[in-house]
């Protein structure tokens, strides 16, 4: 698929999907992990965690909506 190159140049997230896809996966297991973290720490859990894990898990599913939207077209 990377050899595929269009008239403008390369294409969009053909070259980069496979990275995208393993940024994704790290970004969902890092932000379920602070939020369970967070979660089961019980009266002790911060805030900031538990930002950073919704943020997170946002971030992956915002990506994965990109790649998917690409893929399908």
């Amino acid at each position: 698929m990377a050899d595929c190159i269009c008239p403008e140049g390369i294409s969009d997230m053909y070259v980069f999907r496979d990275s995208v896809i393993v940024l994704i996966v790290i970004s969902i297991s890092l932000g379920t992990f602070i939020l369970y973290d967070s979660i089961a720490q019980g009266r002790a859990a911060s805030t900031d965690h538990i930002i950073a894990g919704a943020v997170l898990c946002s971030f992956a599913l915002a990506l994965l909506y990109f790649v998917s939207k690409t893929v399908v077209k």
